[in-house]
């Protein structure tokens, strides 16, 4: 019988990985790496984040509704609330870096929902007692876009110390798995709330998404040891070391600059996309939100399959893959606009399936070659510098493919978009030889 389950193991084990298994120890590593579900505390983490994510696509379909079907707001007061919810990622995530890595990761990120949660609940109370406006709603939209923000950032330097930097690629296969899913079905139960409950207690609802997170962050067990004492430096000081983990180091930078290409023409390709499928190609509202659930739902099962595509291939071919498919397969997508309606939406399906599907990888794997990379004491710090550098695209891709749609029209708009999508991928060429997940110098903690 012991010969048999001693079988069975090395039989789980090689699933995974074709290697030979070398040793006990090297036997211990992979086993742990397979077995993060087993992980109570990661569980529950897995639970209050997935519950943040979930409220925040909720939250994204209902706040603009708020003003414009409850206060009865113009477009362009909409558009300063939707503005005002972004506007924390506008140089506020450095100083989130340097907050997160003075202080012990689990209760800033309690402390951010529960705020964000009192603020997402004064929405419908006070409207409720008619003292909602927008100038109300313009500040409790930026509370709650800081408190995200916070979170979001704590969150990802928690994880190394939460799972062990073995079990990074699978708790963020799973973590980016839950974030396609919200993409998937989070917009849809908006929506469903909206109609039932409105658009102010759906924000409510948001809320408490938000308190149901503290209650199970609340309840991990794992003991997170505090940052080491060390000597406080001035602000600008400790923000410019955290642009100089992402900037300084070759494929730190190339990570870097890949997400930011990637996220400036990715942006202008759904708004050049949404401008041609439901203005100029009469694709209805309906196929145009079935194709950005199609991309969600890709990008759910490439997270979930990237750890066995790491194992496989190496991480940096990995990552090369993932740029690939992420990329090239936009480009057919405005050749394909003036095919006939069943062919060209059974197309579309399809690339918008692969591209998501290599999206879920790029995800994955950059988020845990970024945190393998870097010490524990920078993660924060560094986590903030590059969702700065990410974000920084976003609006500009949204703007750029307006004036240019503009000007040349939505298909070549598209084209083009998708065309500068792949100019993305040579920046991971220099990450193409690792194999194994790095570790960060211990020299450096």
């Amino acid at each position: 019988m012991r010969t048999l389950t001693h079988g069975i193991q090395r039989w789980k084990l090689r699933r995974f990985d074709d290697r030979p298994i070398q040793d006990t120890e090297a036997r211990q590593v992979r086993w742990e790496g397979d077995g993060v579900w087993r992980d109570r505390d990661f569980r529950i983490f897995f639970v209050g984040h997935a519950l943040s994510f979930v409220g925040v696509q909720v939250g994204a379909v209902a706040l603009p509704l708020v003003a414009l079907l409850t206060l009865g707001s113009s477009e362009a007061e909409v558009g300063l609330l939707q503005a005002c919810a972004k506007l924390p990622y506008l140089g506020i995530p450095l100083l989130a870096g340097v907050y997160v890595d003075r202080r012990r990761k689990r209760p800033v990120m309690i402390r951010a929902n529960a705020v964000r949660a009192a603020a997402l609940l004064a929405i419908p109370i006070i409207g409720w007692w008619g003292g909602l406006s927008l100038p109300l709603l313009c500040v409790l939209a930026v509370v709650v876009g800081t408190c995200a923000m916070v979170f979001e950032v704590a969150e990802l330097a928690y994880v190394p110390s939460l799972v062990g930097r073995d079990r990074l690629t699978s708790a963020n296969s799973a973590t980016v798995a839950s974030i396609g899913a919200a993409d998937l079905g989070g917009p849809g139960l908006g929506g469903v709330l909206v109609q039932v409950l409105g658009p102010a207690w759906t924000v409510g609802a948001n809320g408490l998404t938000c308190l149901l997170s503290v209650l199970t962050l609340s309840r991990l067990r794992h003991v997170e040891t505090s940052p080491p004492p060390r000597e406080r430096r001035d602000l600008w000081a400790e923000l410019v070391e955290g642009l100089r983990a992402v900037l300084d180091e070759a494929r730190m930078r190339g990570i870097a600059f890949q997400g930011l290409v990637f996220n400036l023409f990715h942006q202008g390709f759904l708004v050049s996309f949404l401008l041609l499928a439901v203005g100029a190609g009469g694709v209805g509202p309906g196929w145009y939100g079935l194709l950005l659930g199609i991309d969600g739902g890709g990008a759910m099962v490439g997270a979930a399959l990237t750890r066995r595509w790491a194992a496989r291939l190496g991480y940096g071919r990995a990552f090369l893959t993932g740029a690939l498919l992420g990329t090239v397969p936009c480009v057919a997508v405005p050749l394909l606009a003036a095919a006939p309606d069943p062919w060209r939406l059974g197309a579309w399906v399809v690339l918008f399936g692969i591209a998501g599907f290599g999206t879920g990888m790029i995800l994955v794997i950059g988020f845990t070659l970024r945190q393998a990379f870097t010490p524990d004491h920078l993660l924060g710090r560094m986590n903030a510098s590059m969702r700065q550098l990410l974000y920084a695209g976003i609006p500009v891709g949204a703007a750029g493919a307006g004036l240019l749609a503009s000007a040349i029209g939505a298909r070549l708009t598209v084209l083009v978009s998708a065309v500068g999508l792949v100019t993305s991928v040579p920046f991971v060429l220099r990450l193409v030889s690792l194999g194994e997940l790095p570790h960060p110098d211990a020299s450096q903690r």
